[in-house]
């Protein structure tokens, strides 16, 4: 099961994404963690949507995910979707696609 992740336009034009071919994000982020406000709530199944003003706590998120993994692939695949959320922009979305 993959998550891929897309940072598109209100009128849901991609601008970039992170496709995860073989890490499994779905293994790694703290998806029903409630220590993880904004993380919990991915939805491994389906769609889940953040908008500019969440995308700032979820880099914070990201970043105590990052610290905690210890595999260079995966990593590299969380350092990836943080780079999205920070390029976000006012009238951008980032979504996280389920399987």
């Amino acid at each position: 099961m993959a998550i891929n992740v897309v940072l598109e336009t209100e009128n849901g034009e991609i601008l970039r994404q992170v496709v995860d071919t073989s890490v499994g994000l779905n293994r790694i982020l703290p998806i029903d963690n409630p220590s993880f406000p904004l993380l919990q709530f991915v939805d491994p199944y389906g769609d889940t949507i953040f908008n500019e003003k969440q995308t700032r706590q979820l880099v914070g998120e990201l970043n105590a995910v990052i610290e905690t993994i210890a595999d260079p692939e995966e990593r590299a695949l969380l350092k990836q979707v943080k780079e999205l959320a920070e390029e976000i922009d006012t009238h951008q979305y980032m979504r996280f696609v389920g399987d």
